[in-house]
């Protein structure tokens, strides 16, 4: 992630492109995805210049921790509050999106649409459809995706497994990312002598992702904030028993012990216990895979979020026009 001086760099250069396109283009309409913190002050930024342009504005909010910094802080309620109000639609990635438009930021109900996640592409439920539960691999792949960061779990994680690798159990976790706890990371490994149990494949494209879903067993993602990960979404279409932490909009899709486990963020030894009874328990295991997958079919489906959000635009044209 970009410091502080790329970040306000990127802002700028994002918004005088925003203004140049305005400008040139005269769109009837902007679709705007906003993340947290400065991110989602940037976005509502831009909302209100495209207001200014008389462009409608569908606004986005990926990240769950927004909902969590307004309710703590008054003042980033208010910027949002006001930022966001200049949208035309609210758009919503479950219920939990839902409640905090309608209620804490005030739109109504004609404003406010649901669009689930559309990262289960074809490609990834074709992973899950060929995969052979049958198997029994050794040792069983564990694949975490995500920022090598200490936020998205790291440590939490690489201390449940060496809760894992004391209790003798045989494993293998691989870490696809990149991040600025990278060195520290490599570091733990070796001091821990977890290395015939870890390996980190840094920052990997598409191509190589797959490869990993393919092989892996089980997905790991102990983020102490998130909104709806795609790699989570990915790993469910692809036919992977997931473990992840009760944060952001994650609950509203994830039934722990029914398409994945729950747990709280923070906690190595809830983490080594989910992972323990997936690693000894190949029943279980496989059954969480198979209802994952089954609900990364039904609620994130390319074809079908794609068709919602185009049906959600047409009707913003037929009310511009």
């Amino acid at each position: 992630p970009p410091g502080k001086i790329g970040r306000a760099y990127g802002a700028l250069k994002r918004i005088i492109t925003l203004i140049s396109l305005l400008v040139a283009k005269k769109p009837d309409a902007a679709l705007i995805f906003a993340s947290d913190g400065w991110s989602a002050i940037e976005k509502g930024f831009m909302i209100w210049i495209c207001n200014c342009a008389k462009c409608e504005t569908l606004i986005f909010p990926r990240a769950g921790n927004l909902i969590q910094q307004t309710r703590e802080s008054k003042i980033m309620l208010g910027a949002i509050k006001r930022l966001f109000s200049y949208a035309s639609i609210f758009l919503c990635q479950g219920p939990s999106w839902k409640r905090y438009a309608l209620e804490t930021l005030g739109f109504s109900e004609k404003r406010v649409h649901t669009i689930n996640n559309w990262t289960a592409t074809e490609e990834k439920l074709e992973i899950g459809s060929l995969r052979n539960y049958e198997a029994n691999p050794s040792p069983v792949h564990i694949l975490f995706v995500g920022w090598v960061e200490e936020f998205k779990g790291v440590f939490d994680l690489l201390t449940a497994c060496l809760v894992l690798k004391e209790s003798k159990l045989d494993f293998k976790l691989t870490l696809a990312g990149d991040g600025s706890a990278f060195k520290d990371a490599n570091e733990f490994v070796q001091r821990h002598d977890l290395g015939r149990h870890i390996e980190f494949a840094g920052w990997v494209e598409s191509t190589d992702l797959d490869k990993l879903l393919k092989s892996g067993d089980i997905f790991v993602l102990p983020s102490w904030s998130e909104g709806l990960p795609n790699a989570m979404i990915e790993a469910m279409a692809a036919g992977l028993a997931v473990v992840v932490t009760s944060v952001g909009v994650v609950p509203d899709f994830i039934e722990s012990n029914q398409n994945g486990i729950l747990i709280p963020p923070r906690s190595p030894e809830e983490l080594s216990r989910a992972l323990r009874t997936l690693l000894t328990d190949k029943a279980f295991r496989v059954r969480l895979a198979s209802n994952g997958r089954l609900t990364a079919m039904k609620k994130f489906a390319a074809k079908q979020s794609i068709a919602e959000l185009s049906s959600v635009v047409e009707q913003l044209s037929d009310r511009t026009n």
